[in-house]
């Protein structure tokens, strides 16, 4: 049901995790409700391609703000300290939230260290004075899309084989999730 909030069919998914004895489907549920803490490995649809640099600089008198940048354009010492990937380990309900904005501004801990790379290799006349990812609020509905699919292929497994009066087995919950 694509009307059924995201965060309540996960919450089933603790329930259902319970009752089936499945340990790996209650993690999986309770780190998309809470958010996935560092170290722990975020699935592939929570890493996506680093978004469009926005920076800001000055030229002689001349300055820019928000001129949009890849990666990839940036001298190679000041790209080292740009991520290729950018992590959403958000819950759930916040990424929600970001979904409604039209864009999002990101900073990182490595685009403070960019700039001063990149001021490095600049002229004195030069110098990049600010930079930050910006990426539209679809991107994280895409996001929320992914978790939707992926929640929809486990129950789909779970039911394959099982009659829907019936609670599937411990080992195809877990073998669901691993999938």
């Amino acid at each position: 049901d694509e009307s059924e909030p995201l965060a309540g069919l996960l919450r089933k998914c603790l329930l259902l995790g319970a009752e089936t004895g499945s340990d790996s489907l209650r993690q999986w549920a309770r780190y998309e409700l809470n958010g996935y803490e560092e170290g722990v490995e975020l699935p592939s649809y929570r890493m996506l391609p680093a978004p469009t640099l926005m920076v800001d600089s000055f030229s002689g008198p001349n300055r820019t703000t928000g001129q949009a940048f890849d990666r990839l354009q940036l001298p190679p010492k000041a790209r080292e300290c740009v991520p290729e990937k950018m992590p959403f380990h958000q819950p759930i309900e916040e990424l929600q939230k970001l979904a409604e904005q039209k864009t999002l501004s990101f900073t990182g801990p490595g685009l403070g260290f960019a700039v001063k790379r990149w001021n490095d290799v600049l002229d004195w006349r030069q110098q990049v004075t600010g930079m930050h990812f910006e990426l539209s609020g679809s991107v994280i509905t895409g996001i929320l899309g992914q978790i939707r699919t992926q929640l929809v292929v486990m129950v789909a497994d779970l039911t394959a084989e099982t009659p829907l009066a019936e609670l599937p087995g411990k080992a195809a919950v877990d073998a669901a999730v691993e999938q």
